[in-house]
């Protein structure tokens, strides 16, 4: 598996231009591009966050809740994100949603609100 989409240099600077973070995943929900807004928001390189599992480096709660990480709990099944993504992989349109997350960093659980 290559690391990173090969991704030519119109939609990269596309991507870039968006000033949330913007994340192209694969079927098992491993991040394979990063774009600047995500780089810069996460304080990390596109490097080191390639290939991870998603909600692994967002740092969603339930990531946390089993030694798996990321689509391991039991909440992952209903993981709004994760349906979206297999949706979108089977060529079928996802529905927009507004999603409530909690996310950990360090000692501190923020609530984070994300649309898909």
């Amino acid at each position: 598996m290559k690391p990173f989409l090969d991704l030519d240099s119109d939609a990269r600077r596309i991507l870039d231009a968006f000033p949330s973070m913007v994340f192209l995943v694969d079927e098992e929900f491993k991040i394979r591009h990063a774009n600047r807004a995500a780089r810069e928001i996460l304080e990390d390189q596109e490097r080191s966050i390639l290939c991870k599992l998603c909600g692994n480096v967002i740092g969603c709660i339930n990531s946390e809740a089993s030694p798996g990480g990321c689509g391991t709990a039991e909440q992952c099944r209903d993981c709004v994100m994760r349906q979206s993504v297999a949706m979108a992989l089977q060529g079928r349109e996802s529905l927009r949603r507004y999603a409530p997350f909690r996310l950990v960093s360090g000692d501190t659980v923020d609530d984070a609100h994300f649309r898909h």
